[in-house]
């Protein structure tokens, strides 16, 4: 198993597509041809379920982001430096 980008993919030999699900999609190969990486079937779904939670993720912190510096700009921002001394 292997990331190719950004989805789980496995690497087979060049021409063995056929031991794959049906409905397997090559996502790449290797420079040299003999390596072909295919997202297998059962885990398309799974692969997009986790792209949207990291799009909804980054999202989620660019608010938190821009959330903490609106109120820090107000003079409200939590203190997030408990326990550390000032130099």
């Amino acid at each position: 198993m292997t990331i190719v980008r950004g989805r789980y993919c496995i690497g087979i030999k060049a021409g063995r597509s056929g031991d794959l699900p049906k409905g397997s999609i090559k996502v790449s190969q290797s420079q040299s041809g003999a390596t072909h990486y295919y997202e297998p079937a059962p885990a398309i779904s799974l692969n997009n379920s986790e792209t949207l939670l990291e799009e909804l993720e980054k999202k989620e912190e660019g608010q938190v982001s821009y959330t903490v510096l609106q109120e820090k700009g107000k003079g409200n921002a939590p203190c997030m430096c408990d326990g550390m001394s000032s130099s």
